[in-house]
């Protein structure tokens, strides 16, 4: 089925000049604006959210440019049209009935930072703009959705553009029944070896090495990891205080059939998976001609670790089908 976002633009001109400012290309901001989708039961004001991997047909532009997905932002990339008042896009989501729209509107600031700079255009002040039930136009940071639609509501989570790819300016949040979700994100939690109970845990550092990239988080207690779909395994380093703990998970990659519910009707569906997902235990096994170390590995549901921080890791669920918010790898502290 087809989402219809469509985007809206008021346009202002401001010039900043400075006499004593030197000139910044590369802290630019570019006009994209990074949209997610998360699952309907997270909180609208965590800013920490994770994404929900949606299985997302297509989105593109009213001319048919296909907009980009970015694996390390978890996000979409909406082009902002600076030379128009209106920027669509056409989105399409596996399993979704209906047609839902976002109209945006922002503000745009011609900037100059000093008499020998260059000007650039700067977006910001991302909000929505729509009608009320009683037909009165308003803008909002949160726009909420009737019942009968897929989307739930939208909220800005950043309202300026910026020149990273890693934060969002759009979270729109999505009522998962009836629609397919192809979940890569593993979650990963700490629990206390004695009661078994989770536990708060910072660390100055947790970095998988294949995604290259540093995990998210949800509070001290969960991290999250976004599982590389070209690759069978990941390394995840957790640093603190000058001591390191690295940890191996391997899993396999896919194809499910799973049943999606909607308005008591169920459509089988062809999504993609994570499955055996494995603490990879690397031993040594001797050395070859060369005098090289030679190591085995043996995937382990559950093992006894001899680390800085952790005694103990249990694979609790060992596939990822659809979007889930439990823990599925657990982390035994020292």
């Amino acid at each position: 089925m087809k989402r219809f976002f469509r985007v809206t633009s008021s346009i202002y001109f401001i010039l900043f000049f400075g006499a004593c400012v030197e000139c910044d290309p590369v802290s630019f901001p570019g006009n994209e604006a990074l949209l997610k989708f998360v699952d309907a039961g997270e909180d609208m004001d965590d800013t920490t959210i994770p994404a929900l991997d949606i299985q997302v047909e297509s989105i593109r532009t009213e001319d048919g440019r296909e907009v980009s997905y970015n694996a390390t932002a978890g996000a979409y990339f909406l082009p902002l049209n600076p030379e128009d008042t209106i920027s669509s896009f056409i989105i399409e989501v596996a399993g979704a009935n209906g047609v839902d729209s976002l109209p945006i509107v922002y503000n745009q600031q011609l900037i100059v930072q000093g008499p020998e700079c260059t000007a650039f255009e700067q977006i910001n002040k991302l909000r929505f703009s729509f009608l009320t039930e009683e037909g009165e136009k308003v803008q909002s940071s949160t726009i909420d959705y009737d019942t009968e639609s897929s989307l739930d509501s939208s909220v800005v989570l950043m309202s300026g553009l910026q020149n990273n790819i890693v934060d969002p300016n759009i979270a729109v949040f999505v009522t998962t029944t009836g629609v397919a979700t192809s979940n890569k994100r593993l979650n990963i939690g700490f629990f206390d070896s004695t009661t078994g109970e989770a536990v708060d845990q910072s660390f100055e550092s947790i970095f998988a090495s294949n995604a290259n990239k540093e995990l998210s988080r949800s509070g001290n207690s969960e991290v999250f990891l976004d599982l590389v779909t070209d690759a069978s395994g990941e390394t995840i380093t957790f640093s603190r205080s000058g001591e390191e703990q690295v940890i191996n998970i391997s899993y396999a990659q896919n194809t499910f059939m799973i049943d999606v519910i909607d308005d008591n009707e169920t459509e089988a569906t062809v999504i993609d998976g994570i499955s055996k997902i494995r603490y990879l235990n690397i031993i040594p096994d001797g050395e070859d001609e060369d005098g090289d170390p030679i190591f085995r590995f043996e995937p382990e549901i559950e093992a006894d670790l001899d680390g800085a921080f952790f005694s103990r890791i249990e694979v609790v669920t060992d596939r990822l089908l659809t979007n889930a918010s439990e823990v599925e790898v657990k982390l035994f502290i020292n």
